[in-house]
């Protein structure tokens, strides 16, 4: 879920500028969330807001699935450790 502090925002449209499909300005001259799509250039644009007040919080549809995990989990590579020998050799 993509939010927009009002408290915080200033309104310098850089959000809009990069995510205009996310963004628009509301009638007090802050930014507003008009999509929820959680997009590349939506990610983007909070992380270019120079006050912070853009968050995307994650949700059951954002949060990856387990398959996704497990998928990640499987192609993490265990490097073999040293031998006995190899670090009696490296403390020598």
């Amino acid at each position: 879920m993509i939010k927009v502090d009002e408290n915080t925002c200033i309104g310098c449209g850089a959000c809009m500028a990069i995510a205009p499909e996310n963004f628009d300005f509301n009638d007090a001259g802050l930014s507003t969330v008009i999509s929820q799509e959680i997009t590349d250039s939506a990610r983007e644009a909070c992380g270019a807001c120079p006050v912070g007040a853009i968050v995307i919080e994650a949700t059951q549809e954002t949060a990856p699935s387990i398959e996704e995990v497990v998928e990640t989990e499987s192609k993490i590579v265990e490097f073999p450790s040293a031998t006995e020998e190899e670090t009696e050799e490296k403390a020598a």
